[in-house]
């Protein structure tokens, strides 16, 4: 359900254990999910769409956050008491563990929600970051910048009035700033104190000592209240690196409920079980299968093996058989229980007694695509066809 858990699970898949108690400790957490349909639901819908908490911290740490990776963090603290109702409402040593590892961020989720408008922007010299009411200061410079709009239509109004000029109109573009436009017909009733700013086709612009001192207040109120607002960014900025650590722990723990909640869920959807894990030499499965070649077959059709090794009285098996007689898919069945189990997943099988091991090794076809099942040869035939027609 979110990046989080995906990137925990590509790990997981790296680093299966070699330890016993390390895999029947995963195999616990798979378990709490494996077992209960209702945690799984439940918990899917808390994780849906749950922000990349993760990614945000390592731009947190390195100083590159911008106001929008705080918006990722407050909106990641607002759903956390969710996530704990959840884990309060179950028992278990495993939910337990994963209850007291979720850090209490109340403080700092609080903080950011009262600071932080619902729409931040990509760069904090843009503005818009902090809700209004979080600084007086602030909501009172953003008001004197605002209402520069009807500080222009009062100044308009009066010009309209002194000057007798029904069409005069002021306006603003970047370059020039503010200005008062009179077009040419009406230029001989311009005022004394109008300075020329800039002709144009049909009309002049001009500024007054009255427009300037409104144009500089305006553009101070304007700046101060964005250097207000970066000041608050970089305050709330730091604030959230000085609980980085807390809040690592909460994303660890999300990325750990949602990688076990997955392999939950496949265990219980593909019919899985849970593997007995010896330190002796046994590999015993029944009815094992292959998860991919399975999925890609119609239901059913997928016929179960059973393998029986030891250490002492049949430590090798002899696979033969003709080209296309599933002996590549015995094979590899066989190394993925082993490897799904010191993962701590389930595995595809009736039952199974495995014994760590510490590698794993399997024969692989050159070219094969075991999943459609085609094997290397029928792949090398279907080439040659292709090249012959």
């Amino acid at each position: 359900e979110t990046s989080m858990g995906a990137r925990a699970l590509r790990a997981l898949l790296r680093k299966p254990a070699r330890e016993r108690d390390r895999v029947l400790e995963r195999q616990e957490r798979t378990a709490c999910f494996a077992e209960s349909a209702p945690l799984r639901t439940e918990l899917s819908e808390r994780l849906h769409r749950f922000p990349d908490l993760e990614r945000t911290l390592g731009l947190l740490g390195s100083g590159r956050a911008a106001p929008r990776d705080l918006g990722v963090v407050r909106d990641a603290l607002r759903r956390l008491p969710a996530l704990r109702l959840t884990l309060e409402a179950r028992t278990g040593s495993a939910i337990v563990a994963w209850r007291e590892a979720l850090p209490d961020l109340s403080t700092l989720g609080a903080l950011l929600e009262s600071a932080l408008m619902d729409e931040l922007p990509l760069t904090a010299a843009q503005g818009g970051i902090i809700r209004p009411g979080f600084d007086p200061e602030l909501d009172q410079l953003r008001s004197e910048a605002g209402d520069g709009r009807d500080q222009v239509l009062a100044l308009e109004s009066r010009e309209r009035a002194r000057t007798g000029i029904g069409n005069l109109k002021v306006g603003y573009n970047r370059v020039f700033g503010y200005y008062i436009e009179i077009t040419r017909s009406q230029l001989q009733r311009a005022p004394d104190d109008y300075i020329r700013k800039q002709t144009l086709a049909g009309a002049e612009r001009y500024v007054t000592p009255e427009l300037k001192r409104m144009e500089e207040r305006i553009e101070a109120a304007s700046v101060e209240s964005r250097r207000s607002e970066a000041a608050h960014f970089h305050r709330l900025r730091e604030r959230c690196l000085a609980t980085i650590g807390a809040l690592h722990d909460a994303a660890r723990v999300v990325a750990e409920l949602d990688l076990y909640r997955a392999l939950g869920e496949t265990a219980a959807r593909e019919r899985w079980t849970r593997p007995t894990i010896t330190e002796d030499r046994r590999l015993l499965l029944r009815q094992a299968r292959h998860p991919m070649v399975e999925r890609a077959l119609d239901g059913g059709a997928f016929v179960p093996n059973d393998c029986a090794l030891d250490g002492d009285a049949e430590q090798i098996w002899l696979i033969t058989g003709p080209n296309m007689g599933g002996k590549s898919t015995f094979l590899r069945q066989v190394g993925l229980a082993v490897y799904l189990a010191q993962v701590g997943s389930y595995v595809p099988a009736a039952a199974a007694t495995i014994g760590l091991a510490d590698r794993i090794f399997t024969r692989v076809g050159a070219s094969d695509q075991i999943a459609r099942g085609a094997s290397t040869f029928f792949v090398e035939m279907e080439e040659t066809a292709t090249i012959l027609r």
